[in-house]
Formats: C-alpha cells, structure tokens, sequence
C-alpha cells in the first residue's frame, strides 16, 4: 500500500525551507539506513517558491501531522484512504475491475431456479389436477391394531362395578379399638 503525503509550507522563508529540507532528507537518509524498515520515503522538494510541496510515500497511522520546525509548523495533509474515501491502491494487480462472486445489491441475481416474477415449474402433478395420494382416503376407515376407542380396554384388577377387597378400615367402617 502507498501514501502519498503533501507537506503544505505557508509562509515559510528560504533559510527556514532549507532547514526542513536537510530535516527531511535527513529523515530520508536515517530510514534508507535501517534495514528493519521496509518503509521507503521519497522527497521531492522544489527549489525556492512560495508554494513548497514535499511528496513521500509510506504508510502513516495519522491522518493529519503536524511537522515542529524551527520557528514555523507546517501540516502535512495525506493524500491516502481516509475512514470515509475508498483506498486508492497504486499497485498494477490491484487496478484490475474486481468479479464479484454473487449477487449484488444493485443487480438481479442469476440463479438457476425460479425467479420471483415467474412461477416455479416443479415436477408433479399440477394444481389443477386431483392429487392422487397413496394409502387410505379420508373416506375409508382406518384399520389399525391395537384396542380403538369405542371398544373396551380388558384391564386386571378390579373394576368400577367391583367391590375392592382392601385390607384395613375403610372410610366407612369405624376401626375397632
């Protein structure tokens, strides 16, 4: 990824552009020097003139510097992918059109398959014809095995009709003491 940044100097005489300028190269020679970095910074710096631009390249954190000189500040404004722009990226494989695998918010998605406005071919019968269910109809009645409602369930023990013979005092009888 490449920054350019702009060095903006208003007002700025020519013993304090010199100044800034050995500053800036110096800059220059100190990062060329350490082979841990990888950040290359190129300056640009014009001669004599009242708009003075210095143009590098590498990444920064900040958007918005501001260079101590001497006696003057200036403000490097970056000209680089800010939270709201889209990144400009200088490398040639990056400047290729993207192909989006997918629908898009714009375009109509093509997808085998019915679409929304047509209605959706599905093998089988049709709505307008009778479906023809196998098994039994609504009509017939089902057999099924086991005991159904209407007959009676042969349960062991005693029944409703039946006495139950309980040993101990019922409710009814008073116990004898």
């Amino acid at each position: 990824m490449t920054w350019r940044v702009l060095v903006e100097c208003t007002e700025v005489r020519d013993s304090e552009r010199e100044t800034v300028a050995q500053e800036l190269g110096e800059i220059e020679a100190c990062q060329s020097k350490d082979p841990g970095t990888s950040q290359q910074q190129k300056l640009t710096i014009p001669g004599p003139s009242r708009d003075q631009e210095s143009t590098f390249s590498g990444p920064s954190s900040d958007q918005e510097l501001t260079v101590q000189g001497p006696s003057r500040e200036q403000k490097l404004t970056i000209q680089g992918p800010s939270r709201k722009q889209e990144p400009t990226i200088l490398e040639p494989s990056c400047q290729q059109e993207l192909t989006v695998l997918g629908p898009s918010r714009m375009q109509e998605p093509t997808i085998p398959g019915p679409s929304r406005m047509q209605e959706p071919t599905i093998p089988g019968p049709s709505r307008d014809k009778e479906l023809t269910i196998s098994g039994p109809s609504i009509d017939q009645e089902l057999t099924i095995q086991g005991p159904s409602r209407e007959q009676e369930l042969t349960i062991p023990g005693p029944s409703k009709d039946q006495e139950s013979t309980i040993l101990g005092p019922s409710r009814e009888q008073e116990p004898t003491v």
